[in-house]
């Protein structure tokens, strides 16, 4: 049996995403142009103004911009691994399953900085920031089925209750994370 973890706002204090988009628009000033677009974006999926499964939001399209994207994504994980929250760090497990809304671009090269060799996240294609497939909501559970389907789950974390419904529906232990709170789900 294993666990399974969210990423963003779970395990990571934070938003990754948003957390690399400021990260290159250090780098790259002229990204601001794409700001405010993303971010509104952002609000309407967090507050389920957005349905992501119906509207294709490109929020990756920025890269189009960013010269050496992988060099870029490795300087930005020298400086923000730091946000890997310790409680997880305390109790990881080799064999721990991050099941994330986050692109693979960018959760590849932070488990193999864990030492996790599994994980599932939404499919980018790092050339021009088109998702290929969305890992969020439903669909968390439909692909941890596919890659997955002879796992069974001991625990699922997870930040929103009602976004990871359908994947904590396969863990015999459910829990929500505030913060560094861990508060077990009955």
């Amino acid at each position: 049996m294993v666990n399974v973890y969210d990423f963003d706002k779970t395990i990571y204090d934070g938003r990754s995403c948003v957390d690399f988009f400021f990260f290159c628009l250090k780098k790259y000033p002229k990204l601001i142009k794409y700001a405010i677009r993303n971010l509104y974006d952002l609000y309407k999926i967090e507050h389920n103004l957005l349905d992501l499964e119906k509207t294709k939001v490109n929020y990756c399209d920025f890269f189009n911009e960013v010269k050496d994207i992988q060099k870029v994504i490795e300087e930005f994980w020298n400086k923000y691994e730091c946000k890997i929250k310790t409680w997880y760090l305390d109790q990881k497990s080799e064999d721990d399953i991050i099941v994330t809304a986050s692109p693979n671009f960018l959760i590849e090269p932070i488990c193999k900085r864990l030492n996790l060799k599994n994980y599932i996240a939404t499919t980018v294609d790092i050339k021009n920031g088109n998702i290929i497939k969305l890992c969020f909501k439903k669909n968390k559970k439909i692909l941890f089925k596919e890659k997955y389907s002879n796992v069974s789950v001991k625990a699922c974390y997870t930040d929103n209750l009602e976004h990871d419904k359908e994947l904590l529906s396969l863990a015999k232990e459910k829990y929500l994370v505030k913060k560094d709170k861990i508060i077990k789900i009955k």
